[in-house]
């Protein structure tokens, strides 16, 4: 029956992915053209380049310029989308770039701030799109991260199996269904990496394993964690906080340690070659005073934050009201907290939680040191709200644990009647925010001038074949016809793990 469970995942995790990926249009959100600059210079180059210098080519800047014949940027047209895409729009058709359009550089990359490897390796991705276009490229890179997101949820499977049974396991499908964590990974950029990374370790260093292979396995995860992204860095404290239970051998902590120090001190000083500052973080360094200083509007940053942890949409601009992120979050909230109320959390449940606030403090607190680089940016440009240091879609590198952690002890001591409303919950709610709210702005079919109940964007949700047509006109593909039929796969999948859970005696593996 586990293995059945296991299969089950995968599919639930390759059909609800593979539809997020379908459906997304050109460049959709989250800094992803530039994400896809950088991999572009570096394929072009062979060298990542510095912040300062010009590295964003021809073709991209004419995209985010919205020019004729290339690729729209949907994320910067913003509420401008529906009237670029009005009437009978299409998607220009593929065109095999010239030399020109690919090594000619128009424009500084701010991604240039970010670590390396993974653009390294993206490069070499890129580096296999036969005949490359824009389309093949921005595809394959998405298909990479598409990837990696299917392993970041059947390593979490696998950790909520460690932890919790098949509860746990069963709790790893519910982070499909949440539209944070799919704007995360599903596209081309860093993140899905630095995810399946910090998973894979996390998972390793739970399993235990004293074999040499599992020691090294464990490091080189840890390591490329730390490599791929600055905010894996807090997660680190998992490490020592899941030894000290466990008592691993001498060998094994000094070769994780090692690995780990050599990768964060590579990352620094790798970072302050190329960038001039040790954490590559560009508001780190002395800017010149522009502007009168204004107050920073606080407040705002953390409405900001927040906002964007619930539901982060590919524009940037539509998100659930105050009203909509309420009835969203608060029920399942409430219902975790009245369980921890309730129920008498054995020993080993007081652990996990124990470890979970630990690291959500840690990474709170270093969310904190890169929003005060920015607000010190900001007081120098006299903008009252920074540009950014307000990412709350960052926090779900952490789902991996929380996940199996948190959501598995609802499914694992509240009932059958509560595990199935709460899985139920994050479903349909993934239902209404997706098919009613996001593929509506990735199809033109929504506007700020219309604001409804749940959503800034308007009008109220709207379920009907209209929208797979406009997304399937205007989305990078593959498969944008087949949308309805992934999303039917990934439900039915889901629903098969949730039948085996409540009809076993939710006994866990560890």
């Amino acid at each position: 029956m586990e293995r059945v469970a296991f299969g089950l995942l995968i599919l639930a995790a390759a059909s609800r992915i593979m539809m997020q990926l379908a459906a997304l249009p050109p460049y959709a959100g989250l800094d992803e053209i530039y994400h896809v600059a950088r991999v572009a210079f570096v394929a072009e180059e062979g060298r990542n380049p510095t912040p300062d210098e010009l590295s964003i080519p021809l073709y991209l800047q004419k995209s985010l310029a919205r020019e004729p014949g290339w690729m729209p940027d949907f994320a910067r047209a913003g509420a401008g989308w529906p009237e670029l895409v009005a009437g009978d729009y299409q998607l220009p058709p593929p065109r095999r770039l010239t030399e020109a359009e690919r090594r000619t550089y128009v424009l500084p990359n701010y991604e240039a701030q970010q670590p390396s490897p993974w653009y390294t390796l993206a490069a070499s991705v890129r580096e296999l799109v036969p005949d490359l276009t824009p389309r093949g490229e921005l595809r394959a890179l998405r298909l990479l991260s598409g990837a990696l997101a299917v392993a970041t949820i059947a390593v979490t499977g696998l950790i909520g199996w460690m932890l919790r049974g098949m509860a746990g396991l069963v709790a790893a499908s519910i982070l499909l269904f949440i539209p944070t964590w799919q704007t995360l990974v599903a596209r081309a950029g860093n993140d899905a990496l630095a995810c399946f990374l910090a998973a894979a370790a996390l998972a390793l260093t739970i399993r235990g394993s004293e074999r040499w292979w599992a020691i090294l396995a464990e490091g080189l995860a840890w390591a490329g964690a730390i490599a791929v992204k600055l905010y894996t860095w807090p997660m680190a404290v998992l490490i020592p906080l899941v030894w000290w239970r466990r008592k691993p051998g001498q060998g094994r902590m000094a070769t994780v340690l090692v690995l780990c120090a050599l990768s964060g001190l590579s990352t620094i000083s790798e970072l302050g070659h190329r960038t001039g500052t040790s954490l590559g973080l560009a508001v780190f360094n002395p800017v010149e005073k522009t502007a009168e200083s204004v107050d920073i509007d606080y407040a705002g940053m953390v409405k900001v934050t927040i906002a964007s942890g619930i539901w982060m949409s590919g524009q940037h601009n539509n998100a659930l009201t105050v009203a909509g992120m309420g009835l969203y979050v608060l029920p399942p909230l409430l219902l975790i907290a009245l369980l921890l109320i309730r129920r008498r959390m054995e020993r080993d449940d007081r652990y996990w939680f124990a470890v979970s606030a630990v690291t959500l403090v840690l990474f709170a607190a270093s969310q904190c040191v890169h929003a005060l680089a920015h607000i010190a940016d900001a007081r120098a440009l006299g903008l009252a709200m920074p540009l950014a240091g307000k990412e709350g879609w960052y926090w779900f590198v952490l789902a991996p644990l929380l996940f199996p952690v948190v959501a598995g002890f609802v499914l694992e001591r509240g009932g059958r009647f509560v595990a199935t409303g709460f899985a139920m919950w994050f479903l349909v709610w993934d239902v209404v925010i997706t098919e009613g709210a996001l593929l509506r702005d990735y199809g033109g079919l929504s506007s700020p001038e219309l604001r409804s109940f749940l959503f800034r964007w308007g009008p109220e949700p709207r379920f009907g074949m209209e929208t797979f047509e406009s997304v399937s006109r205007l989305s990078v593909g593959p498969l944008a016809e087949a949308v309805p039929v992934l999303r039917l796969v990934s439900v039915a999948a889901t629903g098969g793990l949730l039948v085996i859970l409540l009809r076993s005696d939710r006994s866990r593996a560890v």
